[in-house]
């Protein structure tokens, strides 16, 4: 039985990577050597970057892909690090929303709201907190 579960792992983590290397040569093909110019000027501020990282993430429907994708994009030199990083930070914002949007539904389902909605907020809390950071950082 647990061969099973971790043959199905193993294949889920290999369809993300095959089907990110698929979007990537997809972009890369599509847009080819004006992609550094292009990203350039769409990823010029934090804000931007960071929108894009929102968009990027509600698009793929994966936190996982978008800093993957990311990643890739820096190591190869098209992005630069503090845009990257706003993207990822969009992307794990995203993320931290549904989350505590769902834990907040739960929440009043239930009934028992305080540790639950406590905990949603603090999630809410520390990506606003990490946003706010990077947003004044120079």
């Amino acid at each position: 039985m647990a061969s099973i579960v971790l043959l199905d792992l193993m294949g889920g983590v290999a369809l993300l990577l095959w089907g990110l290397h698929m979007v990537q040569s997809g972009i890369l093909r599509a847009f080819g050597s004006d992609l550094r110019y292009l990203l350039s000027k769409a990823l010029g501020s934090r804000f931007a970057a960071f929108a894009a990282g929102l968009g990027l993430t509600a698009l793929l429907q994966s936190s996982t892909a978008t800093g993957i994708m990311t990643a890739s994009f820096a190591a190869a030199g098209l992005v630069q690090l503090v845009p990257a990083l706003a993207i990822m930070l969009g992307a794990k914002g995203l993320l931290a929303c549904f989350l505590a949007g769902k834990i907040l539904s739960k929440s009043r389902a239930s009934g028992s709201r305080s540790p639950i909605k406590r905990s949603a907020i603090t999630i809410l809390n520390a990506t606003w907190n990490s946003a706010v950071i990077f947003a004044i950082s120079g």
